[in-house]
Parts: structure tokens; sequence; C-alpha cells
């Protein structure tokens, strides 16, 4: 029973894990000058997990996925310049929503992304870019 216990204790603690930084290319690094960074920011209730992200075509629907509800998800995502559509759950409490945002990312930018509650509907939004 104790051994039930923790590893239901363990679950509930690791779902409100993140991972470490993710990003849409292979290879070797590149600096910092060559590709954009997505960094997720809570502000208020509502707090914007990086869940996943698809490269140029927008009418594609395949998203590759990143972390997951056990071992959490990245809040910072370093991707190549361009039009990418990254997804989101904007997570509160015991609710969460998920979002797509469509971000021409450029080289050297930072792209500050929050969720909000807007009326009755949650969203996701670009909240600030920086160099």
């Amino acid at each position: 029973m104790v051994k039930y216990c923790i590893l239901s204790l363990s679950l509930v603690v690791c779902c409100a894990c993140t991972i470490g930084p993710a990003k849409t290319y292979k290879g070797k690094s590149l600096s910092k000058k060559e590709i954009g960074k997505v960094v997720s920011i809570k502000k208020g209730k509502w707090f914007p997990h990086i869940i996943g992200y698809r490269k140029g075509n927008p009418s594609s629907n395949e998203y590759k996925s990143l972390g997951n509800a056990v071992t959490g998800y990245p809040l910072t995502l370093y991707t190549e310049p361009g039009i990418h559509s990254i997804r989101f759950k904007c997570d509160s409490d015991s609710k969460y929503v998920l979002r797509s945002l469509d971000i021409q990312i450029e080289r050297g930018k930072t792209y500050r992304v929050e969720c909000k509650k807007n009326s009755d509907i949650i969203e996701a939004f670009v909240a600030d870019v920086s160099h």
C-alpha cells in the first residue's frame, strides 16, 4: 500500500515538471545569431507549455511532439528562421486548453509567449519580441 502511495505521489509531482530546451533542427549547434528562440512565460494564472511544433507548410497537420505529461514539456524552443506553427498547452491548476500559434521566426530574436483569458476564451499570444 505504501509503495502505491509513493508511486502516485511521484506521478503527481512529476506532472508539473519541465524538461530542458528543445530544438527544431538536427545536427550541430547553431549560434544564437542563426536561430530564433521561443520562450514560455507564466504571467497570471495560465502557463504555456510548449508541446509541439510544425515547420513551414501551414496546410500540414503533422506536429512533432515535445515532452509528455509525465516527463514534462520544454519551456524553450530553439528554431531556424521561417514560419512555424507552435502548439501550446495553456495550463492552470486543474484546467488546460491546447492552442497553436503561427510565428514568423527571425534570426537572433526571442519570442516570449503567454497564455491569458480574454472574455471566456483562453488564448496564447506573443507578448514580446527582443534581440
